[in-house]
């Protein structure tokens, strides 16, 4: 504003200030800068305060000096435009947070606010959670190895590639996930694999008994943890077949050990229209119930994440997609002393090293299936906080359906200071 404006208003450099359109009652919160060159009865707003107001050029807006409270946060959700997102060269790492997180301390919060980051050429809405209880205006934390972004595309647009651990010990036959009406669901898959030949007979014939019948109760009929988490691994390959952005998938198979799993002349990374094909949907039916070569009695994550290397070497020469990494499980690394927590993390943040090195982005998942007290949540977290991802837990069949098909669709990434 011009220092004769300020004196009318009584303000001095650095005040904030409430700007309000009231048409749309649209409120943006800003400090004052005091420029002499700015005529009178005029006020300069950055295309982003402009654009968050809902006005142009010419529009009347109303200013007030703003004394109330300024909430800190710490908890940031990031929605980035896909359309201006380059999966080659705009990486999310350190420097990323460093950035983002420098360009956001120059505004002043709404719960959600729009925003333009000329430096990644991106379009951002950010949204606060964890604020149901306080008013706006928000600032971020001074302490920025507590703030925590995450960011996803705004649209389904951005291929990844995905690559899926299945824990396939001897537990996960254990008959306790409740089915709960997912009878739609199973009618869906046996739709989707119609067919008249013998390997789609039998995989309906297989989805049609996983439906209750003659149960008196049906909302206690359970259905094993691997069941479940095959017809889970069909509903998401679904969806990344339909998205139709040439995205690539891997699985890997582990317990007491791992292996990757292959089809024919050992092909281990697929496109996801491969899954349209009955024949490697049986056989991987076939190999997650009865694994060869596989210790059932055992269930070791080292392995596994070792596995995972050698994986996304072989996705580096397919693609540039960023990739999903997908662990589940339903319990935790037994015996113990063979795979201790520490070294079971040491090996996460040599992969994160190793992806970094290749400029590969991968972001890591853990989910929990089963009973949730046999499942060590702890380590859990803490993979999946070393791979910028998250932990889930699912109850039911519902549950872990749903979210294979939300993660099928939608590429997100928790940003944390990254210690390794």
């Amino acid at each position: 504003m011009n220092k004769e404006d300020t004196k009318e208003f009584d303000l001095i450099e650095g005040d904030l200030l409430k700007i309000y359109n009231e048409e749309t009652s649209d409120t943006i919160y800003n400090t004052l800068d005091i420029n002499d060159n700015l005529p009178s009865d005029n006020i300069a707003l950055g295309i982003n305060i402009m654009e968050g107001l809902g006005v142009t050029e010419g529009d009347f807006i109303d200013v007030s000096d703003y004394t109330g409270t300024i909430n800190e946060i710490t908890e940031v959700i990031i929605d980035y435009d896909s359309q201006d997102y380059n999966y080659e060269t705009l990486k999310f790492d350190d420097n990323f947070r460093v950035r983002l997180i420098d360009f956001l301390n120059n505004y002043y919060l709404n719960s959600i606010t729009h925003l333009y980051w000329p430096e990644e050429n991106a379009n951002l809405s950010i949204n606060l959670p964890n604020i149901e209880n306080l008013s706006p205006p928000f600032k971020l934390s001074y302490y920025h190895d507590k703030i925590k972004l995450k960011i996803k595309p705004k649209s389904t647009g951005i291929p990844f590639n995905a690559l899926l651990l299945i824990d396939c010990s001897g537990s996960m036959k254990r008959q306790d996930i409740k089915f709960m009406g997912m009878e739609n669901a199973i009618d869906n898959l046996i739709g989707l694999y119609d067919g008249e030949n013998i390997s789609h007979t039998n995989l309906k014939d297989w989805l049609g008994h996983l439906k209750p019948k003659l149960v008196l109760d049906k909302k206690r009929y359970n259905i094993s943890r691997i069941e479940a988490t095959f017809v889970a691994i069909l509903m998401f390959f679904s969806q990344k077949i339909s998205r139709g952005l040439g995205e690539k998938c891997g699985i890997i198979l582990y317990s007491g050990s791992t292996k990757s799993y292959t089809y024919g002349d050992k092909k281990g990374i697929f496109n996801s229209t491969d899954f349209t094909n009955i024949d490697i949907i049986n056989d991987l039916k076939e190999n997650l119930f009865n694994p060869s070569d596989i210790s059932i009695n055992q269930t070791m994550f080292s392995p596994a994440i070792e596995e995972i290397k050698s994986k996304i070497k072989e996705f580096a020469q397919l693609s540039y997609n960023p990739i999903l990494i997908l662990f589940l499980t339903d319990g935790h690394p037994e015996p113990k002393k063979n795979d201790p927590l520490d070294k079971i993390q040491d090996k996460v943040k040599e992969l994160m090293k190793l992806a970094d090195s290749m400029n590969k982005q991968i972001v890591i998942y853990t989910l929990g299936i089963g009973q949730e007290d046999q499942v060590d949540g702890n380590l859990l977290t803490s993979i999946a906080s070393i791979g910028r991802g998250e932990y889930h837990f699912t109850k039911t069949f519902s549950e872990l359906t749903e979210w294979f098909e939300n993660l099928a669709n939608e590429f997100s990434i928790s940003l944390l200071k990254t210690q390794f």
